[in-house]
C-alpha cells in the first residue's frame, strides 16, 4: 500500500505498465463465445436484437463495478458474497455459488 498519491505516467512505457492489468481482465470479461455468439446473431437477425447486446453490456459493466466495489470495500472475494446471497441452499452452498460451477463446467466443456 502506498501512503501518497503516485505521479501520473509520463512515457508510452509507463502508461502501458498501468494499462497492462486492466486491459488484461477487460478482454478476459468478454470472451471468444461472446464474439462468436454476438456476430452470428448479428448476421441472422440483423439489427433486430441489437437491443439486447447493448442491454447485456450495460449489465454487464455494472455488475464487474458493483463486484469489484464488493471486493474492495469488504475485502471478501466475488464467490463468498455471492454465497451470501438469500435463496434456496445445497451441501451448504447458495444457489449462485451452484450456478457459478455450472456456468464454469459448461465453460471448460
Amino acid at each position: 500500500m502506498h501512503d501518497t498519491p503516485r505521479d501520473p505516467p509520463h512515457t508510452l512505457r509507463d502508461t502501458l505498465a498501468y494499462l497492462g492489468p486492466g486491459i488484461i481482465l477487460a478482454s478476459s470479461i468478454v470472451g471468444s463465445g461472446e464474439l462468436i455468439a454476438a456476430t452470428t446473431v448479428g448476421a441472422e437477425a440483423g439489427f433486430m436484437l441489437l437491443w439486447l447486446i447493448v442491454i447485456g453490456c450495460a449489465i454487464k459493466v455494472a455488475a464487474q463495478i458493483e463486484i469489484g466495489r464488493n471486493t474492495l470495500t469488504w475485502g471478501r472475494t466475488p464467490l463468498v458474497a455471492f454465497d451470501g446471497v438469500p435463496g434456496p441452499r445445497l451441501a451448504g452452498r447458495g444457489w449462485i455459488y451452484w450456478g457459478w460451477v455450472v456456468m464454469t463446467l459448461l465453460i471448460v466443456v
